[in-house]
């Protein structure tokens, strides 16, 4: 039931982030023509390498992008959500061997008790079967959504902004041949510019030194707890 609203959620939320974008319609029209831009004005933030668009490539666009959104967005939480619905049938395999281990010790026929017995021990390693292969499952789909997530979002990102310096844009112009009232202003942007603009973490700033930092905490952490226990 969770997993069929949240996908129903997926469904709506996407249409309803269309809508909304496709109100502002006019308002991104009119910023284009007040700050000349060549923005695309569709349900993305998209360039427009075009002076004009037709309604015909416009809502072409759109359409693709609703597509595009509707498929990754959806398989996303599809996703997620198949390997929560697979954990809680784990969960119920366990209740399920807890009753069934409960009403083996209350026969009272040694006979049927040991054959019960019997029944509960391969009943305990089918569902230790099923927590190493949702392990194994989780190890690969969430784990890579979360390393390449990590890797390409946060770190490949931070590096390409941190790359796009103001400042030597700013060095490889004549910007000291201005006059003095220019060149104050250009100074504040400088003095700006020495602060970094990147994406934040609760361990500071996505790079690949921290990136490197928290694999290796991670991996002497769990050469500690590996040791302790």
């Amino acid at each position: 039931m969770t997993s069929a609203l949240m996908l129903f959620y997926t469904v709506i939320a996407v249409f309803l982030y269309s809508g909304q974008s496709i109100m502002e319609y006019p308002k991104c029209q009119e910023r284009n023509l007040k700050e000349n831009l060549h923005e695309m004005c569709s349900l993305i933030p998209l360039w427009n390498p075009f002076h004009e668009v037709t309604n015909t490539v416009w809502w072409s666009v759109c359409a693709c992008q609703l597509l595009f959104c509707s498929i990754i967005f959806m398989s996303t939480v599809s996703v997620i959500f198949l390997i929560y619905n697979v954990t809680l049938m784990l969960i119920s395999h366990v209740n399920y061997f807890k009753e069934l281990i409960i009403n083996t010790f209350q026969q009272d026929d040694p006979r049927v008790k040991t054959e019960k017995i019997k029944y509960c021990i391969q009943y305990h390693k089918h569902i230790i079967n099923l927590g190493h292969e949702l392990s194994y499952l989780v190890n690969i789909t969430v784990g890579d959504i979360t390393l390449s997530s990590g890797i390409c979002i946060g770190c490949i990102a931070n590096q390409s902004m941190n790359s796009s310096s103001i400042k030597d844009a700013i060095y490889s112009t004549s910007w000291y041949l201005c006059d003095w009232r220019t060149m104050k202003d250009v100074r504040f942007i400088l003095a700006r510019s020495q602060i970094p603009i990147g994406l934040a973490a609760p361990f500071g700033f996505l790079g690949y030194p921290l990136y490197m930092m928290i694999i290796r905490r991670s991996y002497s952490y769990a050469t500690l707890l590996n040791q302790t226990t």
